[in-house]
């Protein structure tokens, strides 16, 4: 499968993400400053605090439910354990009941200020959460292991290809970062940014502004539907990134800074598919050789708490490839398994502890490796200098309408004219127009060159389109206009495996476009797999049901 460019996932710890355990200790402290309270039972409470502290980090609510008797005995039936059993019904997916627990602490004046604040931020999340899952669609994939929740209607045809990349990840993930969690894995589409904004808090400026799709939270992925986004986005290597974090904050806890747990997720998203940490895709050479030419990067400091809080998709664009280009320096310079860099963080004392213990080298000293690394362009082919500019997500307008797709600015009146021709069918004539609009400044637009493929194949010339094809899916290998004309092509050049390839790849992208399934059928019959072609036959039927 041709590599998908994924642009700018946001599994990170949230903006309202505190550390849980120093909202928790004043109540236990609180608990224990009773009058008579002896200094052993004063650091018995220290120790539960800590474990509980440990529990909520790594986002497991059998953990703080295993914690609730101690905590009741210690502190009594009050707003300590009462706090505990509501964040681990948020954590279990128990919405009503979870915002119902934390909006009465929010309001218990015995409670201290910092745990009611806290609770009241929380209870918003839930209530918000409960009422955007009430009537979703329901379905255990993978054995039960994953359970997927839906809005009703055209999301549900990407339930069966989700599966499938499930599937495909678990042992290559299981491989890198140990045992899944206890089953279901809860994976949330919602149909909008709106959505994800409430049920996250984050705000829509910010997931706008930094293209900020998905966040693995209150142990659930979420994900925005591709619907929401006129092309869809890289939902399929999307929901790996989060299913990372997950992964990530279950054995190390919340210690692995913003950076490093971004850099895992990003480097490795796309095992599934074959591609591993070493690999950095067009764009993200692109992002750091302009980088590099402007002597403009992006601290890691900046990327704390939040990617999502960055100015723009490009900063963010370009935030991810410097960590992706960091975790592959780390890897390439230390001969120690990734897995012990996370148990190295759930024990150490700190970051600068944890990274020092597993590479044997202190952070300072790595991180300013890194950086020289990256400035002088190491390891960054030198072929790609020229490579086109970082590809941004284009959201559907919040009133509903789309954002019309671009064309490039210098060539505007050409690529015009060949769009009429093309509309009057004389694709011989728009060819010309739309090799003017290239070189009169539009050289890497991927809608000219899908543009210039999409004639080409129309005269016939399925060698030149095919050329066209795949020099633009170098630079823009996440398009899927373009991977649905390179696939047209394939097929008409008796490349079936191929065609069935840029579909496929196209639909990890856009999984509602009808003419892609039919493109997958059509190759499939050409490779004499009847089943296959049947079945993407009735998921083309199903696509095009309004």
């Amino acid at each position: 499968m041709p590599q998908l460019a994924p642009i700018l996932r946001a599994g990170r710890r949230d903006v309202v993400a505190i550390a849980l355990g120093l909202v928790l200790w004043p109540a236990l402290a609180f608990g224990a400053g009773r009058p008579g309270a002896s200094h052993e039972e004063r650091a018995d409470v220290r120790a539960i605090g800590q474990r509980l502290s440990g529990c909520v980090g790594r986002e497991d609510p059998a953990c703080v439910e295993a914690l609730l008797p101690e905590i009741e005995r210690m502190t009594g039936a009050g707003v300590t354990a009462a706090y505990a059993r509501a964040h681990a019904q948020l954590l279990r997916g128990q919405f009503d009941e979870a915002s119902k627990g934390l909006l009465a602490i929010a309001k218990a004046d015995a409670a201290p200020p910092a745990l009611r604040q806290r609770a009241g931020s929380l209870a918003e999340i839930a209530a918000a959460t409960a009422k955007a899952t009430a009537g979703m669609e329901r379905r255990l994939l993978v054995d039960g292991r994953f359970e997927v929740l839906w809005t009703p209607g055209p999301d549900e045809v990407m339930i069966e290809l989700l599966e499938a990349v499930l599937a495909r990840a678990e042992a290559p993930l299981q491989a890198v970062f140990g045992p899944l969690p206890p089953p279901p894995i809860r994976i949330h589409i919602y149909p909008k940014v709106e959505t994800l904004a409430a049920v996250t808090g984050l705000t829509e400026q910010q997931i706008r502004t930094s293209g900020t799709i998905a966040v693995c939270k209150y142990n659930r992925l979420m994900l925005t539907s591709p619907r929401d986004l006129v092309l869809g986005y890289p939902w399929a290597d999307t929901v790996v990134h989060e299913l990372i974090h997950l992964l990530v904050t279950r054995r190390a806890g919340d210690a692995v800074p913003i950076w490093l747990h971004e850099a895992i997720a990003r480097g490795h998203e796309g095992l599934w598919r074959g591609v591993g940490p070493d690999t950095l895709d067009s764009d993200e050479i692109a992002a750091l050789q302009q980088a590099r030419r402007s002597g403009r990067f992006i601290p890691l400091a900046k990327m704390s708490p939040t990617m999502a809080a960055l100015p723009s998709q490009e900063a963010a664009q370009l935030a991810f490839a410097e960590v992706h280009y960091l975790l592959r320096h780390l890897l390439r310079g230390v001969q120690r398994p990734l897995g012990a860099l996370l148990d190295a963080f759930a024990e150490a004392p700190s970051e600068e502890a944890a990274i020092e213990r597993w590479a044997g080298t202190p952070r300072a000293q790595l991180l300013a490796g890194w950086m020289r690394s990256l400035r002088r362009g190491d390891d960054l082919p030198a072929a790609q200098v020229q490579a086109a500019a970082a590809h941004t997500l284009q959201f559907r307008r919040a009133g509903g309408g789309d954002r019309k797709p671009r064309g490039p600015e210098a060539g505007a009146r050409f690529a015009e004219l060949g769009d009429r021709l093309m509309a009057l069918q004389r694709p011989a004539a728009a060819i010309i127009e739309y090799r003017k609009a290239s070189a009169a400044g539009a050289p890497d637009d991927v809608w000219m060159w899908t543009r210039l493929a999409r004639a080409l194949h129309q005269v016939g010339d399925f060698d030149q389109a095919e050329q066209v094809a795949a020099s633009a899916l170098q630079r823009s290998p996440w398009h899927p206009p373009l991977l649905l004309i390179a696939g047209m092509t394939a097929l008409d050049r008796k490349e079936p495996k191929l065609a069935l390839e840029r579909a496929e790849s196209a639909m990890w992208v856009n999984p509602f476009d009808g003419e892609l399934a039919a493109l997958a059928a059509q190759a499939s019959d050409a490779l004499g797999d009847v089943t296959a072609a049947a079945r993407w036959r009735h998921r083309q039927q199903r696509v095009a049901t309004p």
